[in-house]
This record gives C-alpha cells, structure tokens and sequence, in this order.
C-alpha cells in the first residue's frame, strides 16, 4: 500500500526548482544585456554612417542622369523658389531607386518624413512638388561648379533674382563673379569654368572640389546653432566627407542661403 506524499515533502522539492529557474534567468539576463547593448550600439552606429550612405547614393543618382541626359548635364533644379533640391520628376523612377534617399537619418523628423515621401512618390499620388519640399528639410542641392564662397552666394543670389542659366557655360549676375554649370563625361567627369561660350580651351576645375549635395538638416533643426560643427557633403566625384564648420562650403553664410525658405 502506497502512503500519500507528504505536502511539506512537496514544498521542500519545489523550492530548489524555484531557485534554479531564478538563477538561470538572472545567468540568462547577464548573457543578453551585453549582446543587447552591442546591438544598441551597431544600431547608433548604422544611424550615423547612415545620412553618408545615402548621399553616395545619390551620387550614383546623378551620374546615372547625366550620362544620360542631353548636354550631360546633372538633373535641372526644382522649380520651388528658395529650395535647393532636383527636379524629381526628371529621375523618378528611372533614377532613384528609394524614396528613403530623400531624407537625412540626422533630421528630428526622419521617420516622419520617409513616411511622407513614400506617400508622394507612390502611385497614384507622385506629388514631386510636395517631396522636394520634404527633400529641402534635410539636403540642398547644387548643379553649377561651385568652389568658394563668393561664387556659391552669387549663384543663391540670381537665382533669387530669376537670372539663372541651367545650362553649360557660365553667367554673370549683376555685380558679383562668374558660377558655372557641370559637364559629365562618360567614364570621367569633365569639370568646366568658361569666362565665355564660344571660348574652348575650358580650364579645369578638380571634380573633388565640387559641392553637390549638402547635408542641411542639422543646421535647420539645432536652435541656436552652438552644437553645429559640421556637415557632410557630396562632391563631384562621388565621395563623402563631413566638412567642419567654417571650410567651404560649410559657412553660416552659405547654409542661410541654401535654407532660406
């Protein structure tokens, strides 16, 4: 005849297995906050290199139209006053490959606005006006060869003043020196500063000094501006690099003219 087990026996049997199962979790816990934390890090990380990559992206983006295009010029500007960013109906589809490109990971609104511009570029919306103007929050384009100061701001003023010509060659504005639009060369880039049309022997100007993209987003968003020390850029060239504040074409001057809208 079998005795019934013993309720304290019972009690005494469970609280090893309690034990054991409270030891393994604190064991599991200590295993998986450093994994946990590295992953946090490989995120921050990720979100960092991220505005970068997208601007190399978008080298590709031009290059791809240019090669293409009539003249072998870059894309034509958006035609929104004030907002330095490509016409985007001239390359979407066919060119840009995400509608993530035109959003800085640096902006506050990052998810906000890819969620916007997804919005705009699907069809049967394809409202371009609406996702340049998303595009002009993080990024300031350039299609002319720009290589310091004086030439950028004479550029951001014609523009203002409607005198400026999107084509090879260069124009004068009213007082100021002379800017210059690109030439794209399949293979290699072809940069060119013409004092005049009908004038050949073009003087180069090295594709590496050329500011095409800017990133904008920061110096939009950050009040005061006292923890700005820099933003990336795209050059001609296609490389990316974070340019200190107070290096061409990182200047108070220039981004309040890029960002005037």
């Amino acid at each position: 005849m079998h005795s019934l087990p013993d309720s304290n026996t019972e009690q005494h049997a469970a609280k090893p297995k309690v034990w054991k199962l409270l030891l393994f979790l604190v064991f599991a816990g200590l295993l998986i906050a450093p994994l946990l934390s590295a992953l946090r890090e490989r995120e921050s990380d990720s979100n960092r290199v991220s505005t970068p990559n997208r601007m190399k992206q978008w080298g590709l983006v031009f290059a791809m139209y240019s090669n293409e295009s009539a003249g072998e010029k870059l894309p034509p500007l958006a035609n929104l006053p004030g907002r330095w960013v490509p016409d985007l109906a001239s390359i979407h589809p066919e060119y840009l490959p995400s509608p993530a490109l035109l959003v800085g990971r640096e902006h506050p609104e990052a998810e906000n606005l890819m969620d916007l511009s997804r919005a705009a570029l699907t069809e049967p919306l394809r409202d371009y006006d609406f996702a340049a103007k998303v595009m002009a929050e993080s990024f300031a384009y350039i299609n002319f060869v720009v290589t310091n100061e004086a030439e950028l701001l004479a550029l951001v003023d014609s523009r203002r003043g409607g005198t400026l010509a999107d084509a090879i060659g260069g124009t004068r504005s009213t007082d100021g020196p002379l800017f210059f639009a690109t030439r794209n060369r399949p293979g290699c880039t072809f940069i060119v500063r013409t004092e005049d049309l009908n004038y050949v022997d073009y003087p180069s100007v090295a594709p590496s000094s050329v500011p095409v993209l800017i990133e904008i987003a920061t110096w939009r968003n950050r009040s005061g501006r006292k923890d700005f020390y820099g933003s990336h850029v795209l050059f001609q060239d296609g490389h990316v690099e974070f340019v200190p504040l107070g290096t061409f074409p990182i200047l108070p001057s220039v981004l309040d003219g890029l960002t005037a809208f």
